[in-house]
């Protein structure tokens, strides 16, 4: 909307410095005096200020253009550097009558303040109209960037991985993994909430598809509610939730290349103050990627060259199933409870070939390794229960948040080694990963907003983690034709409590 209405105010401008007429040359009889001119412009009916509305100053004597400008986000407007003389100036701003007004600048009053200009809605009888408003696909406010993915044509198909790969200051390698703006110790949140996901960004944004989220927003300077220590920023994942009365539903299935299929299926019942919703999502699809690393690395004074060349393949399947209801206990109070389930993985085999030679190009060494996933079963659940309470001031709210997630995680990987140069033994591994893990947060949060680009935020938060991993690491023995366990396995509990206020 800001772009239409520049666009039409530089029209405004550039109309009226074609009409002017040429001007004589002097200034009103006020010799070489420089004054100013300010006010402020807003609306007629409800005193909202009007930005971008155009201000124009014209000589009374032949009618010839001196000088112009526009209004602020408030509505204010000064012309600095106006010769002394008598002028008419005028405001115009699309949908309202123009406003015209006669001002003297002079060394007696040299700083003209018109004080606030009230602009009349320009009103016209008109047919039927239709009025569709579109977001944009990027919108920015003080402390994140919200991308949406309903403008993006990745959402009818993909993931929200998908999305990130196009979104600016994100970046998303081959195998998933996400950075912001270079660094990848990133927090995942769905919802605003934290989920077993979140302990690998790239499982996580897998899992979701493209057709269940509303927007992502990211956070790169969050505030203390959200733990950000260490944290290079926040994405937080908002799904879609129907707003509409009665019974509502969409199905929609998509095909792409690489043995691409996804489809979702999402049903909504809103009756009075109750809102029920309910979802599933399905996605498979087949990844090919390939790599290639040229490096040069010295270490006391010794240069060493790495080739590196990979081909990777996997087999990206999920499944979403998710549920719940809103309850508005009436305009200032709500609650929300939901479920959420989510299973998948992606299976696959990596082929990698190192060359490592001298400062002299002599090989030191050549051999290829590849890694195959045998399994790899992601499962999780998350379970939320929210609820708010908005004062009558905008932007003062209350809000009380308990969540809970669990995930379990079966992980087989195969590894294999063979050595062209020197002739030596290659190795044959593999490792088990058994992973389980709790997550219970409860949290409330109060923000009082103390002037428009200032608020006040206070909270208390209790957080509770469990993780219990049984990791298992083999070499294969040809002895005895069998994989045996190696001194690298190890089984790590890890329990955590946090209380925390801000």
């Amino acid at each position: 909307m800001k772009r239409v209405l520049i666009f039409a105010v530089v029209n405004i401008l550039f109309f009226n410095i074609l009409t002017a007429q040429p001007g004589s040359g002097q200034h009103g009889g006020a010799g070489d005096f420089k004054g100013e001119v300010s006010g402020q412009i807003i609306e007629k009916h409800g005193s909202k200020p009007i930005e971008y509305a155009s201000i124009t100053l014209f000589k009374m004597r032949d009618t010839s253009l001196v000088t112009g400008t526009i209004s602020d986000a408030k509505g204010y407007f000064k012309m600095a550097d106006v010769p002394g003389g008598r002028y008419f100036l005028r405001v115009d701003f699309i949908g309202f009558v123009r406003y015209s007004t006669e001002i003297m600048v002079n060394p007696k009053n040299p700083a003209v303040n018109i004080g606030v200009v009230k602009l009349e809605p320009f009103t016209q009888q008109l047919g039927e109209v239709t009025v569709m408003e579109q977001k944009p696909l990027v919108e920015f406010s003080l402390d994140k960037k919200v991308i949406n993915v309903e403008q993006n044509i990745v959402a009818d198909g993909g993931s929200a991985t998908d999305i990130l790969r196009n979104t600016p200051a994100v970046s998303v390698d081959m195998d998933g993994n996400v950075s912001l703006r270079g660094s990848t110790n990133v927090k995942i949140l769905i919802d605003g909430k934290p989920s077993t996901l979140s302990s690998n960004p790239a499982d996580a944004l897998e899992q979701i598809p493209a057709s269940s989220v509303q927007s992502i927003e990211i956070i790169t300077n969050p505030s203390a509610k959200y733990d950000p220590e260490g944290m290079t920023g926040i994405l937080n994942i908002i799904t879609k939730k129907e707003k509409r009365n009665g019974v509502n539903g969409m199905a929609s299935i998509g095909y792409g290349t690489w043995e691409k299929y996804n489809g979702s299926l999402n049903l909504n019942y809103r009756v009075n103050k109750i809102n029920l919703f309910a979802g599933y999502d399905f996605r498979s699809e087949q990844r090919e990627g390939y790599r290639s690393h040229k490096r040069e690395m010295t270490r006391n004074d010794t240069v060493t060259y790495y080739d590196i060349y990979s081909k990777t393949e996997r087999d990206v399947l999920s499944n979403s199933v998710r549920g719940g209801f809103d309850y508005d206990i009436n305009p200032f109070n709500s609650l929300t409870l939901s479920v959420n389930y989510r299973n998948g993985g992606h299976p696959g085999f990596s082929d990698g070939n190192y060359l490592i030679k001298d400062y002299n190009y002599n090989i030191i060494s050549d051999y290829s390794r590849d890694e195959t996933s045998v399994k790899d079963d992601n499962i999780s659940t998350d379970y939320s229960f929210n609820y708010r309470k908005k004062f009558k001031q905008p932007l003062h709210t209350l809000g009380f948040d308990a969540y809970y997630s669990r995930g379990n995680f079966n992980e087989e990987e195969r590894f294999t080694e063979e050595y062209y140069y020197p002739l030596i033994s290659g190795l044959n591994q593999k490792s088990i990963d058994l992973s389980n893990r709790q997550n219970l947060v409860l949290q409330s949060d109060y923000v009082y907003p103390l002037s428009e680009n200032m608020k006040l935020e206070a909270g208390l938060k209790a957080s509770f983690k469990e993780m219990d991993s049984d990791y298992k690491f083999y070499n294969f023995d040809t002895l005895f034709s069998d994989y045996t366990l190696t001194a690298l396995s190890n089984h790590f509990i890890y329990n955590d409590e946090v209380y925390a206020g801000y």
